[in-house]
């Protein structure tokens, strides 16, 4: 292939001696648009050098981004006037000639010899943000008394207590009969803690999840019977929420351990005579000047005797008891029934008689009588011809 300047000097040639090959013409055309366009070094971005050999009208390639800035564009004589007065002097954006030309705005304000016009919309500019002034505080008014109103006679209502809330607890410290197993723990979770479907909660529970070993019962739910409360959504028969033991309460010392070592806090094998020692058979109930009662009843164990069979707080132990003060009022002693009257002994007693003729309880008058003091009973008359008396003995009243 010839280069470009060669072929477009062959194509003037042609031209010049009056040649009409059909097939070289557009070839012609291409390589003298071409050669123009490679040797046109000095052309601006907005005048390309093709420009002026381009057949369109100035009029449209005025309105290209290409030509837009060709020389011709600014004194180019336009048929239509349009009614608005063309400016006097063209601006970056908008040139002379973009007012009188008869393309529709529309198509104009996207050229870019045209889009600065005032017929074309301009991008809103950001708004500027204003300082904002710091607030002016107002002068306090001074506070006026209102009018005491008249009394009306109604009386005030008292105000309502709202009902105390129960402060949050570990999560984990609960005992529950859910319906459904919907309970956050799964079905039924610690339930033997209340005596699962008898709802007789313990007191106190011995559980790991406390550092001292021991949880005390702090608040129920429900009444055991079917769904009688509904914490998130669930049902349940009870819900008890349970509180870690903690030292600083009386009833930690109120303990009974073997320790592995001496590592329990209240030095070694704390009380451990209140379960036999070794043996591990905790008293249900022992005497102690810890408690206001002067006793204290076992609540809960934990391990069963055997080496290291709980750990609690990092010390292994073979059994840990934990006790409370036995609150129970005791019953008022009843006093002592007052001593009853005697009363008089009325059996007689024939013994007793004492009559001089030896017949023990028939005689004449001057000889009845009865021994060891009791008292003569006269009954009758005795002997043959009836001249005797007859009588027994009793005790004196």
């Amino acid at each position: 292939m010839l280069p470009s300047t060669a072929s477009a000097l062959l194509c003037l040639a042609i031209r010049h001696v009056g040649a009409s090959d059909s097939t070289l013409e557009p070839k012609c055309g291409l390589n003298l648009l071409q050669y123009a366009v490679e040797s046109d070094e000095t052309v601006t971005s907005n005048c390309k050098g093709w420009c002026s050999t381009n057949t369109f009208d100035w009029t449209a390639k005025c309105g290209w981004g290409t030509c837009g800035g060709c020389d011709i564009c600014d004194s180019i004589a336009l048929p239509t006037v349009r009614p608005t007065p063309s400016p006097t002097q063209s601006i970056a954006g908008c040139r002379s000639w973009c007012a009188d030309d008869s393309s529709p705005w529309k198509a104009k304000c996207s050229w870019a010899n045209c889009h600065a016009c005032d017929h074309c919309p301009q991008p809103t500019p950001s708004p500027t943000q204003l300082p904002t002034s710091p607030p002016t505080g107002a002068p306090t008014a001074s506070p006026s008394e209102p009018p005491t109103p008249p009394p009306t006679g109604v009386p005030t209502p008292s105000p309502t207590t709202p009902p105390p809330t129960t402060p949050l607890q570990n999560p984990d410290l609960v005992a529950y009969w859910d319906a459904d197993a919907c309970g956050p723990h799964g079905d039924d979770y610690h339930w033997d803690w209340c005596g699962e479907r008898a709802f007789q909660c313990k007191d106190f529970v011995g559980t790991t999840l406390c550092d001292t070993g021991m949880a005390k019962l702090v608040a129920t739910l429900g009444d055991g019977t079917s769904r009688s409360t509904t914490i998130a959504g669930c049902d349940y028969q009870y819900y008890a929420q349970y509180k870690c033991l903690e030292e600083q309460d009386s009833n930690a010392d109120l303990v009974a351990y073997w320790d592995s070592g001496t590592c329990g806090p209240h030095g070694d094998d704390y009380h451990w005579d209140w379960c036999g020692q070794a043996a591990f058979t905790c008293q249900a109930e022992v005497t102690t000047a810890a408690c206001p009662s002067g006793k204290a009843k076992l609540v809960a164990t934990l391990g069963d005797g055997t080496d290291r069979s709980t750990t609690i707080a990092g010390c292994d132990y073979q059994y840990y008891a934990q006790y409370a003060c036995d609150t129970t009022t005791p019953s008022p002693t009843a006093p002592p029934a007052p001593t009853p009257s005697p009363t008089c002994n009325t059996a007689f007693d024939n013994t007793k008689c004492n009559s001089w003729l030896l017949d023990a309880c028939c005689g004449i008058e001057v000889t009845v009588g009865c021994t060891d003091g009791y008292e003569v009973v006269r009954t009758g008359s005795c002997g043959l011809v009836g001249l005797k008396t007859q009588y027994t003995c009793r005790p004196p009243c």
